[in-house]
């Protein structure tokens, strides 16, 4: 999907131009169908917030995706890109925010899947951006316990990175 690859690349410029490609064509896609699901045009608009965030107007990202994850708590992707907006914003209450929504989000998770390693990482994330760093060795640690560990999850490299970083 393109907005994994968009969060995913190392490179600010092509972030920029996925970032403004993805927001583009959700605009449209929102603009001119009446004939979307439902589904479909809550991820239109995730996608478009979410590009916005990538294009560095977070504020009207967190604007656009706080009432589309209040009024769909089930909706993982929704859920997951709310969290990761909050747990990276500089302010820290917002960060603080970020720890209910992802540990909510493990707890809806199946336990070792994808989504729920990505809530443990960003748990142990916002532990560290806080000052906890305590709290965030100590939710790696419990992952890392647990068979497999990080081991053959998308995040490993990510959960070896944070520990490596003597952050924790």
């Amino acid at each position: 999907e393109l907005v994994q690859l968009m969060n995913s690349t190392d490179s600010a410029d092509q972030q920029q131009q996925l970032a403004s490609l993805l927001r583009s064509a959700a605009t449209r896609l929102l603009e001119s169908s009446d004939e979307l699901t439902a589904a479909q045009r809550l991820q239109a608009r995730r996608i478009q917030a979410e590009s916005m965030a990538r294009s560095g107007d977070r504020t009207q990202a967190l604007k656009r995706l706080a009432p589309l994850a209040a009024e769909n708590p089930r909706d993982g992707p929704t859920q997951e890109a709310y969290a990761r907006l909050l747990v990276e914003s500089p302010d820290r209450a917002a960060v603080e925010s970020s720890l209910n929504r992802w540990r909510e989000i493990a707890r809806r998770s199946r336990p070792k899947s994808e989504r729920w390693y990505r809530a443990k990482y960003y748990l142990a994330v916002a532990h560290i951006r806080l000052g906890d760093r305590n709290r965030a060795a100590e939710v790696l640690r419990w992952v890392q316990t647990i068979p497999p560990g990080f081991a053959g999850t998308s995040r490993q490299e990510d959960f070896e990175k944070l520990i490596q970083s003597r952050k924790v």
